[in-house]
């Protein structure tokens, strides 16, 4: 049998378009990028909230993570790029890393009795993962907003 040559096909375009890929991160505006990406946490942090344990009593401590569940944005970050958050603040819920992963069964340290364990609840890996597909969907419609404004802008 004889050998083919392997073909390379080009297609056009293709060449301007890596060029303007590689420029993205400096074309678009890094404002309209973080409210991208403050829109995606936005989105996750609601379900993060709705997700969140709820104790029977106001006072209960896992009525309190809902109040602690934060949405931010990471500025000047050494070598990199600005991000967006969402997070449960420790200091308003630190019991929130319990509810998450739960605990072994304890002993009380005087009276040597079984204190118990807590459940792991995995409200935040859940909520994560529910609302992935809504903040990928929103990640894409606004990057490519972007890049189609600013394409248009500078006479692509």
């Amino acid at each position: 049998m004889a050998k083919r040559a392997k073909k390379t096909l080009g297609v056009l375009g293709i060449p301007k378009l890596t060029r303007a890929l590689k420029n993205v991160r400096d074309t678009v505006d890094t404002r309209v990028a973080m409210g991208v990406y403050l829109t995606g946490a936005r989105a996750l942090g609601k379900v993060v909230q709705a997700n969140a344990p709820v104790g029977s009593e106001p006072n209960q401590f896992p009525s309190k993570i809902r109040d602690a569940v934060e949405i931010g944005i990471f500025k000047k970050r050494r070598n990199l790029a600005d991000a967006a958050f969402v997070r449960i603040n420790p200091a308003k819920a630190p019991h929130a890393l319990w509810m998450e992963f739960g605990t072994e069964d304890r002993e009380h340290r005087r009276t040597k009795k079984s204190v118990g364990k807590i459940q792991a609840t995995n409200f935040f890996a859940k909520s994560k993962n529910m609302a992935r597909p809504a903040v990928r969907k929103i990640l894409f419609a606004g990057i490519q907003g972007a890049i189609r404004r600013t394409w248009n802008k500078n006479g692509g």
